[in-house]
């Protein structure tokens, strides 16, 4: 489902106001270079010597152990008590490990979600102690001992990163404001900014390698700086006046994103730029959207999808960005209200709808309804509509994309009556009815719920039908999480009716045909469920 990725950093904000009311308005114009503050594009990578790792718990909780394989795991987070557990679940759902988080790890401070936190091969936990103090007034103490720590997974053990505060913190501001000279960028302001960023604003590696993150320990600003978990070396890749938001790596590795902002509010955008591992190259890919950029959001490992929107008119303008060169390319102008794309492929399909905001009618020729995309060519096929309201309910469009006759996946919106759309944009019926459909992560497989479950190839042929467990209703089921060899699939299932029930954890091996409970967990949700690398 492709929300505004502004309604998660809106909620922080909400709850940091207690009901305030934030300040809305942004500098319309970008502030001039700072003296004695480097602007992105020229900076030079410097080196900071980390403080020798220390733990921070002699007496770390006892995992428990009984993996059977060397991974890859399916790794969540869950509560044992007031405790936060990470549990690794071999990809045959048969073993497990779990760990206490640390015991000074602080849920309230640690919002961003398990993908950026835990590394990519399972080894590491980031997290955060401490605090930035309070933004916008809020009640609360004004710390400023932020601290960047690291947990190593297989033992419990935890070591100090590296502290996210300068010497002069909070007093930097005043100064930092003082030579921006830009009436609406106070010292509270710049104040607001960096501590709404700093927490949100980690991320690992593919490979599992680097950590990137803000800090502040070296400017009038927070920086991107990168962690190196074999050396533990910090290198600082940036030095810029304005307060990094949030961090994201592209699928190779080379480059990594962060946007940052000079204040945050209603209507805030963000400054993008992609800095090159090793520092050497620094581009700006935007001057100002409202987008935060993630994992999901790569066409391939140097383009992303982007678009302007916000609370208020929806999102438009939809575009791609190339990371080597900074071009954009326009996809769609329009309003829409969802879109899917051929991950490595070149189709993007979008559903267009009536703007409510005049800022947002970007081309003469708007229309509502389907339309196809090609990304190479640019070329806009429009699709016949599937109802009064065009198509569909968020979440519905599916990628297949082998071979042209099924290049995505459609549920209807009144009657979630399945079909393939095709390269000449037209629908064809599928033959099928379900409740939920969810496409394996090779995309030649795709399997949909109702009374049972059925597993379809790419073609529309089915493979097999999987009758689901006794009392187990389909509408409980939610998220799945398949394997990454497509082979098999987890789903969770909670009791519609009876509320207090845990969420049950199932296994589907797609060749038995046979879902097996394998863990019960007291909450979760979809963005709590990972694959790690393992050994």
């Amino acid at each position: 489902m492709k929300l505004n990725k502004l309604s998660a950093l809106s909620l922080i904000v909400f709850i940091l106001l207690f009901g305030c009311t934030i300040p809305g308005s942004l500098a319309t114009q970008v502030p001039p270079t700072v003296n004695n503050t480097l602007s992105p594009s020229s900076v030079p990578a410097s080196t900071v010597t980390p403080p020798t790792p220390a733990p921070v718990s002699s007496t770390p909780a006892k995992p428990r152990q009984s993996l059977h394989t060397s991974g890859p795991y399916l790794a969540y987070r869950d509560q044992s008590g007031s405790r936060s557990v990470l549990t690794l679940l071999d990809a045959d759902g048969q073993g497990q490990s779990s760990t206490f988080f640390p015991a000074n790890y602080d849920a309230s401070a640690n919002s961003l979600p398990l993908s950026n936190t835990l590394s990519p091969d399972g080894k590491w936990l980031a997290y955060y102690t401490g605090s930035a103090g309070t933004a916008f007034g809020a009640a609360g103490p004004d710390a400023t001992d932020l601290t960047l720590n690291l947990m190593r997974v297989p033992d419990g053990t935890v070591q100090v990163v590296t502290p996210l505060l300068s010497k002069d913190y909070p007093d930097i501001f005043t100064k930092a404001a003082g030579q921006l000279s830009q009436p609406d960028l106070t010292a509270d302001t710049l104040r607001n900014a960096f501590i709404l960023g700093i927490t949100q604003s980690l991320d690992w590696s593919p490979d599992g390698r680097y950590l990137a993150f803000a800090g502040q320990m070296d400017g009038l600003s927070s920086d991107l700086y990168l962690y190196d978990s074999e050396t533990g070396s910090i290198k600082r890749l940036s030095s810029g006046p304005e307060e990094v938001q949030w961090i994201s790596w592209s699928p190779d590795g080379k480059w990594i994103l962060d946007g940052s902002s000079y204040s945050v509010g209603e209507g805030m955008q963000f400054n993008v730029y992609a800095t090159l591992v090793d520092g050497a190259t620094i581009n700006q890919l935007s001057n100002g959207t409202p987008q935060i950029v993630t994992s999901s959001d790569w066409l391939d490992d140097t383009t992303y999808v982007d678009s302007n929107g916000a609370n208020g008119p929806g999102s438009y303008d939809l575009k791609l960005v190339d990371v080597n060169t900074g071009k954009t390319s326009e996809i769609w102008q329009g309003s829409y209200s969802q879109y899917a794309y051929i991950p490595y492929g070149n189709w993007v399909v979008l559903n267009a709808n009536t703007p409510t905001w005049p800022w947002a009618y970007t081309s003469t020729d708007f229309s509502t309804g389907i339309f196809l995309v090609n990304t190479t060519s640019l070329k806009q096929v429009r699709v016949n509509s599937l109802g009064p309201w065009g198509c569909c309910n968020p979440s519905q469009f599916f990628p297949l994309g082998h071979i042209p006759e099924h290049l995505f996946l459609v549920n209807d919106h009144d009657n979630q009556a399945i079909q393939y759309l095709t390269s000449e944009g037209k629908l064809i019926p599928a033959g099928v009815q379900a409740d939920q459909i969810s496409v394996s992560p090779d995309r030649l497989k795709w399997i949909a719920i109702a009374a049972n479950l059925q597993v379809y190839s790419d073609d529309g042929s089915l493979i097999r039908t999987v009758d689901l467990p006794a009392g187990l209703d389909p509408q409980g089921i939610g998220p799945i999480i398949w394997r990454q060899d497509s082979s098999g699939l987890f789903f969770t299932y909670h009791d519609l009716i009876d509320q207090n029930t845990t969420l049950q954890l199932y296994f589907l091996e797609l060749a038995k045909g046979n879902p097996v409970q394998v863990g019960t967990l007291s909450s979760s949700a979809p963005d709590n469920f990972i694959w790690v690398t393992g050994s």
